[in-house]
């Protein structure tokens, strides 16, 4: 009995999860950890805890749903860049002395794990609870799902400021969306690495819809270039090729700077002719600021024509003008991202992902993409929200003025007023009951002031005339 507990205890001692220690000097597997895509946690632990989130963790992994890998690491011991693996993630120690620092690494991303993602918080106090980390585990090791966005801020945080974003555009009111829909969600579970935003047509388009193919569904892999990356560019770009135009003649064209900057002469000569455009076609500095010119062997911005133009007017010497500014180079902007659109034959998940492979491979060098064909772009792409899908701002309704009410003194003088003039109606009627038929006989007030009757001596003569009437 007692060699079958033993051995029931070494196997589950066996059978428990144990962490994978980290070092700072395994550049490699800290890259994987760190920004690898799959879910890990990480338990620091020299943040004088006890060994707090070590043992947590360890507990929360026996789980078996949890799908994360666990590993401990001296979250404060410096990388050989010089920095500490809080500095490279951006992540702060604890504030308060003795408690654990837990990081979770998934889909890209590091943040640490607040108290109530791991410990049973009540009002005035929390408990560590390995069930409690667990269930959070368990939720970050789901994979991921594509996001809706109709709104440009939005779109900022979840597609435009990750370094791989993929956008799928469509519009629900004219076609079924149910295919385009599903192939996202499969590339998104796929990919960790890759956020997956759904813009519907129906609530706005993007600042490229222009540039994009004109399919019912479209798919643009966005992606945010990092420091090198962005130098990388800047320089390429920066190359001006010598241009095949006329020096006395002043050439303007529509092409855009980046039709020119970069690239070889023979396809900067063919895209500056193919929107190659006439004078009257640009009369003021709105239309000619976006313009790129041509004089003689140089490409120029209408900043380098402008001055160049005025000195030659103020000084009358065309070697100054080209001397001074032989070229204003139209590459020097700051590129911070980079864009391509699908353009494959079938839209699912399997011919998108084959798409998506070549820019979500780690390479070495920094310039390996610009093998891969994106468009650097100086602004990131934006969501034009249509003016249907913008709810007005309800304008607050100004509060309704209650109705006056009548004056209560005048109201009761009016009633007693009513009340006089009914209770004299009375008297007068009570006194016309009460006096009958002398109420016609003649009063004679005398000096004394009381009044008299005087009988009429003429009522018959009076009652005869008044019969005569009568018969007429």
């Amino acid at each position: 009995m007692l060699r079958k507990s033993l051995l029931a205890a070494l196997v589950a001692a066996a059978q428990a999860a144990s962490l994978t220690s980290l070092r700072t000097t395994d550049a490699d597997l800290l890259k994987e950890a760190f920004f690898g895509g799959d879910c890990w946690a990480i338990a620091c632990t020299d943040v004088h805890d006890k060994k707090t989130g070590a043992n947590l963790l360890e507990k929360a992994l026996d789980d078996p749903k949890v799908s994360c890998r666990g590993a401990s690491l001296q979250c404060g011991k410096k990388l050989p860049s010089g920095k500490t693996p809080l500095q490279r993630l951006g992540i702060e120690p604890p504030k308060q002395k003795g408690h654990p620092l837990l990081i979770l690494c998934v889909n890209g991303e590091a943040r640490p794990l607040t108290l109530d993602e791991y410990a049973k918080v009540k009002e005035n106090s929390a408990a560590p609870d390995a069930r409690v980390l667990s269930k959070t585990l368990v939720q970050a090791g789901l994979a991921p799902k594509p996001l809706v966005v109709n709104d440009d801020a939005a779109f900022n945080k979840q597609c435009a400021n990750r370094r791989h974003c993929l956008v799928v555009s469509f519009n629900s009111s004219t076609t079924d969306v149910k295919a385009f829909t599903r192939a996202a969600a499969a590339v998104a579970a796929k990919r960790r690495l890759l956020r997956v935003v759904l813009v519907d047509g129906k609530h706005g388009h993007l600042s490229l819809q222009k540039a994009l193919p004109a399919t019912p569904a479209t798919a643009l892999y966005s992606r945010r270039l990092n420091t090198n990356e962005q130098a990388a560019l800047q320089a390429i770009s920066a190359k001006v090729p010598k241009a095949k135009g006329s020096k006395d003649e002043l050439q303007a064209s529509a092409c855009g700077a980046s039709a020119v900057a970069g690239r070889d002469a023979d396809s900067a000569h063919q895209n500056f002719e193919s929107k190659r455009i006439g004078p009257r076609d640009w009369r003021s500095r709105q239309d000619a600021t976006g313009l790129v010119f041509r004089r003689g062997e140089s490409y120029l911005s209408y900043a380098a024509v402008a001055r160049g133009l005025t000195e030659s007017a103020l000084f009358g010497s065309e070697a100054s003008y080209a001397a001074a500014h032989p070229l204003v180079r139209l590459g020097d902007t700051t590129y911070t991202h980079g864009a391509k659109a699908f353009r494959g034959d079938g839209f699912d998940s399997a011919a998108l992902d084959a798409w998506l492979s070549q820019f979500l491979a780690a390479a070495a060098d920094d310039r390996a993409f610009l093998q891969l064909g994106l468009t650097g772009l100086a602004k990131r792409v934006k969501f034009k929200a249509t003016s249907s899908s913008k709810r007005p701002t309800p304008r607050p309704r100004p509060a309704r003025r209650p109705a006056p009410k009548p004056r209560r003194r005048g109201a009761v003088e009016e009633r007693d007023r009513q009340k006089e003039r009914a209770e004299r109606e009375r008297e007068r009627r009570e006194q016309m009951d009460a006096a009958g038929a002398d109420l016609f006989e003649t009063v004679e007030v005398g000096a004394d002031g009381e009044a008299t009757a005087v009988e009429d001596d003429d009522d018959d003569e009076d009652d005869d005339e008044d019969e005569d009437v009568e018969m007429i």
